[in-house]
């Protein structure tokens, strides 16, 4: 396995630590809404989840492993354990929200912990990208397309990214993504964008400062892309046709992905 991720903090229903647990299927409600992880509640399970982790990766049974959904307290909370800082912190992140939301980019970069952006097209409460003006010029006076413009911007703050599509046009465009790069006022312009207020933490765990939004990002299937730079390509199995040698994966929560070509970036 590439990557191994706890894929939010813990949720108990009706815990005084969490506004509520969500899921998909509805009933598994295994995703917390705002969950505070300075609670030793959920903090002590935080630090269990991550020392099985590490069990994993110091066996060799995984190649790293990481967090998504984890906000700065969340972090420390690792922190005050792991003999093994996280590789990867899986985030939302797309044009829209600037480069740093609520600091958590910055928050995991300073422990040197990898961010992958998931949903970088967003298409969730605010809109898709694909609709932002700064988007739209940028890729007409680039000739390329919304969608390029919207993961080079991700890549080139130093991040990976994690998209997926039905479309076998979109995935080979998605790879066209190398061999060229936003100017510096490009990337300055689409960072100053603010056309979407997405909670990069998905709504899943709270901000540090407690202040999180309810709102919660669809999860993104867990892949690997993110210890050695990659962007890594998947789409789901329901309703599509195998094109490409794929690892099929089983990822929990009833999803299966198809991890699909991986580029070095």
């Amino acid at each position: 396995v590439d990557l191994t991720l706890l894929h939010a903090p813990p949720c108990v229903p009706d815990a005084p630590w969490t506004e509520s647990c969500v899921g998909h299927p509805a009933q598994d409600l295994v995703y917390p809404r705002d969950a505070d992880c300075s609670d030793p509640e959920p903090c002590g399970m935080i630090q269990q989840q991550w020392k099985a982790l590490e069990e994993v990766f110091e066996a060799g049974k995984t190649r790293a492993i990481g967090v998504a959904n984890y906000c700065e307290p969340c972090l420390r909370c690792i922190e005050q354990v792991a003999k093994v800082t996280p590789h990867v912190n899986q985030l939302y992140l797309h044009v829209g929200m600037g480069a740093d939301p609520w600091g958590l980019m910055g928050a995991s970069s300073r422990r040197g912990i990898h961010v992958q952006a998931y949903r970088p097209l967003a298409n969730g409460e605010w809109g898709s990208v694909l609709k932002n003006p700064a988007v739209n010029d940028v890729a007409r006076a680039r000739g390329k397309s919304s969608a390029q413009v919207s993961l080079k911007w991700v890549v080139q703050l130093g991040h990976s990214v994690a998209t997926s599509t039905e479309s076998v046009k979109h995935m080979v465009g998605d790879l066209e993504l190398f061999g060229w790069n936003l100017t510096k006022a490009e990337v300055q312009r689409l960072s100053d964008s603010r056309e979407g207020g997405d909670d990069p933490a998905g709504g899943i765990a709270a901000t540090a400062d407690g202040q999180g939004q309810t709102q919660r990002g669809r999860l993104t299937c867990v892949v690997r892309a993110a210890a050695g730079g990659y962007v890594l390509l998947l789409r789901t199995l329901s309703r599509s046709r195998i094109v490409a040698p794929v690892v099929r994966a089983p990822l929990g929560v009833g999803t299966h992905c198809l991890l699909a070509r991986a580029v070095r970036t």
